[in-house]
């Protein structure tokens, strides 16, 4: 799990940069580009809420799926959430297609103070509240521009879309003591971009439920200036098509 000096370091790259840090393309023609200015502020939003209103830190654990059939779903406000659990010193994970929630835990013999589960609004699931081990259920509007989440009326859910811009774009929480070294090798990622087509698999296949070293690599490459595309696109073909327009070359996820 990165640590929170890692966000630390990773988000004051970010808070200086106009040029592109994240840009998305998904299944259904969205695209959104987001400078590293924008991308610092939505994970400290993120981590602001995240923190005041469900008190996250350590021993929290946040269950992601973004999706509204159940099936695990790359998405960049998956990357935003999960960066902001782990500013905030929790720990975040992805729930596979078909798992019980109760199965995606850090580590079988762990017990968190408490779980929160994050969900697309369009997922059906939603108006039967918070599953299990969950005190919380977090609803998200996957599309950029929404302003709220479409909700079932008196869904027992907090509505994160609704409610994230209302916080502040600067997160004060404290990394830990000890440094951290720096994601990836030890070293940023030189300035330059790439795409990861980003793909949750079930928790218990890889680490946190991520191609080996995605996240390391994510985070290196923003840090280091780098421009990163997040897609949830399945042609290998139509990848290259698309970020190739971008003026992005592709790169897999899986070896890094």
């Amino acid at each position: 799990m990165p640590a929170a000096a890692e966000l630390s370091r990773v988000c004051a790259a970010l808070a200086g940069r106009q040029t592109p840090a994240l840009v998305w393309h998904g299944t259904d023609g969205e695209r959104i580009e987001l400078s590293g200015r924008v991308t610092q502020n939505w994970i400290a939003k993120t981590a602001n809420l995240l923190s005041e209103e469900f008190d996250a830190g350590p021993d929290v654990l946040v269950r992601l799926r973004l999706s509204s059939d159940g099936a695990p779903q790359v998405h960049w406000r998956s990357l935003i959430v999960a960066a902001a659990a782990w500013w905030c010193g929790a720990e975040a994970l992805f729930a596979g297609p078909g798992e019980d929630w109760d199965e995606v835990v850090p580590d079988p013999a762990s017990t968190p103070s408490a779980v929160l589960d994050v969900v697309a609004d369009a997922d059906a699931r939603l108006t039967a509240g918070p599953a299990g081990a969950a005190e919380e259920t977090i609803a998200v509007a996957l599309p950029g521009l929404a302003l709220a989440s479409r909700l079932p009326e008196h869904a027992p859910v907090f509505d994160y879309t609704g409610e994230v811009r209302a916080h502040a774009d600067v997160f004060s929480g404290a990394p830990p003591a000890a440094p951290s070294p720096s994601p990836g090798s030890g070293a940023c990622a030189p300035a330059g971009s790439f795409v990861v087509p980003w793909r949750p698999e079930p928790h218990h296949a890889t680490s946190h439920g991520l191609p080996p070293g995605a996240v390391a690599r994510v985070l290196a490459a923003l840090e280091g200036g780098a421009a990163v595309g997040l897609s949830d696109l399945r042609d290998p073909a139509q990848l290259q098509r698309v970020f190739a327009a971008e003026g992005i070359p592709v790169a897999t996820a899986n070896g890094g």
